[in-house]
């Protein structure tokens, strides 16, 4: 049944499977919390981040944002290609945008990709999200 729901989510564009906690984890994708989804970087290159995810489903040995879990989260490498959406992330972007007069720039994500390559029904509602963040 979350199956087909999803399906139909998808399929209509709508976003409301990104609120669905309960959707979420039959489909197995897990949820974060975070208190701030727009930090500001502190880099020269820009000056706020979005951060919608938390891991990468690409795995890459190398990676600075699988070190950082790991060193400050106590995430294992493995943990790290299960990403993790931070819940309710469209709503608490909408507030703190409101709240910013200075964001001149933001990225999209310091931490993963937003655009997966891949076509399961995880990669493809990780491209929704990352649209609806654009948006």
């Amino acid at each position: 049944m979350h199956e087909e729901k999803f399906a139909s989510i998808l399929a209509s564009k709508s976003v409301e499977v990104l609120n669905d906690a309960a959707l979420l984890k039959e489909i197995g994708v897990e949820t974060v919390t975070r208190d701030k989804v727009l930090p500001e970087t502190g880099v020269e290159y820009g000056d706020h981040s979005v951060s919608m995810t938390e891991g990468c489903y690409h795995g890459c040995r190398y990676c600075y944002d699988a070190t950082c879990l790991g060193r400050f989260h106590g995430a294992t490498y493995e943990d790290c290609c299960k990403p993790k959406l931070v819940a309710d992330v469209l709503n608490k972007l909408d507030e703190e945008l409101a709240s910013k007069r200075n964001v001149k720039s933001a990225f999209l994500s310091f931490s993963g990709d937003p655009f997966p390559y891949g076509n399961s029904a995880c990669h493809q509602l990780f491209h929704t999200l990352s649209f609806e963040v654009l948006k």
